[in-house]
């Protein structure tokens, strides 16, 4: 991992400079064409990448952005995943989905609250079950308010009363 990091900052002018770029091209809401905005994601800086992942949210996924932000969902746990999950559901990409649904048992509560987000707006019917019981079985407010945002977009009339069950057992506990 060393070697890698080091061969990726050499491609850099320095940290500063690399910083500076990635945070312009979030900020242009990205005109630039996704290569350059791709090349971003290889940097081994949490910082350089999220903000290369913000620039790319909200355009239509060409296939290398596709894959390149498929290999940061496949390598992201606790740090990028969460994001790529969303732009990759955002378009559609159904490729994600066996990596999405393999975080709902992450110990990331951001990363799981984020796929159980990302699977409904793919519509992943066979991810529904496993997110209601996440929702059921949780305590993490992230999870509760992201699963109940997720169980919201199932539009299931059935999903009320497993998000009325949720919000009685809460109070109940907050009562006591």
């Amino acid at each position: 991992h060393t070697l890698y990091a080091m061969h990726y900052i050499q491609k850099y002018s320095n940290i500063k400079d690399e910083l500076d770029n990635a945070h312009k091209l979030e900020t242009m809401n990205s005109t630039l064409p996704q290569e350059k905005t791709v090349y971003y994601l290889k940097s081994p800086l949490y910082s350089v990448k999220i903000r290369a992942l913000r620039a790319l949210y909200g355009s239509d996924l060409k296939p290398s952005a596709v894959k390149a932000v498929l290999h940061e969902l496949r390598y992201g746990e606790y740090t990028t995943a969460y994001f790529a999950a969303i732009l990759l559901a955002d378009n559609g990409v159904s490729e994600a989905i066996p990596q999405i649904r393999k975080y709902l048992d992450s110990n990331d509560d951001h990363l799981v609250s984020t796929c159980m987000q990302a699977l409904v707006k793919l519509k992943n019917k066979e991810s529904y079950p496993q997110i209601i019981n996440i929702f059921k079985d949780s305590s993490s407010p992230q999870k509760l308010i992201q699963g109940a945002n997720a169980l919201a977009g199932i539009h299931d009339i059935t999903m009320l009363k497993v998000l009325l069950d949720k919000f009685v057992e809460v109070l109940s506990q907050l009562n006591n």
